[in-house]
């Protein structure tokens, strides 16, 4: 399982700052457009962080505002 993270920032450094303030080997990802991003229209994301749990499908089968570790681990098993 990867843990992939997605956050809405403007540059590349300051996805590097976000990224910095974290220990977890988790993949830090953003399309750099800020408000504008596809990805937030496409899924619906008001707020961070919104977490999603998607099946080896590509279907979302979890979506939660904030990170909730007991619904993912529901979710997952």
């Amino acid at each position: 399982m990867a843990i992939i993270v997605y956050y809405s920032v403007s540059t590349l450094d300051e996805l590097k700052e976000f990224r910095n303030q974290y220990s977890d080997d988790y993949i830090f990802i953003s399309e750099l457009m800020s408000d504008y991003s596809p990805f937030k229209i496409k899924y619906g994301v008001q707020s961070t962080p919104t977490c999603f749990v998607i099946d080896r499908s590509g279907t979302v089968v979890l979506k939660t505002i904030g990170f909730n570790a007991s619904q993912v681990k529901t979710t997952i098993n």
